[in-house]
């Protein structure tokens, strides 16, 4: 078995190409509110939640796109958006992420 030298290593791992994946699938948009619970509602026995902060992130496939990016694939986004709120924030976030959006389709429907 052939020993490599850590110099022949470093060469032949940089010769390997950026991957380029192209991912299909539902774009969707995760939504967390953080905050505190001071009190139970009178007309139901649930928490009323005073918030503090909102985060949306990447779901579903969007997510998998994301993690992928971040290790260095160059990614294509194919899938549906709305056109509205939640779809231009998703584009957003792909696009932030340095992901292709090209195939990314908005219709007239809700995100």
């Amino acid at each position: 078995m052939r020993q490599y030298s850590e110099s022949e290593l470093r060469q032949s791992l940089s010769d390997i190409a950026t991957p380029q994946i192209l991912v299909v699938g539902d774009l969707m948009l995760d939504r967390y509110s953080w905050g505190m619970v001071q009190r139970i509602s009178p007309e139901a026995p649930i928490p009323v939640l005073q918030v503090a902060r909102d985060d949306q992130r990447l779901g579903g496939a969007g997510n998998v796109m994301m993690n992928l990016s971040v290790m260095g694939a160059e990614v294509l986004a194919c899938g549906v958006t709305g056109k509205d709120e939640a779809g231009e924030i998703i584009l957003g976030l792909l696009q932030e992420q340095g992901i292709d959006t090209s195939g990314v389709e908005q219709q007239e429907q809700y995100t």
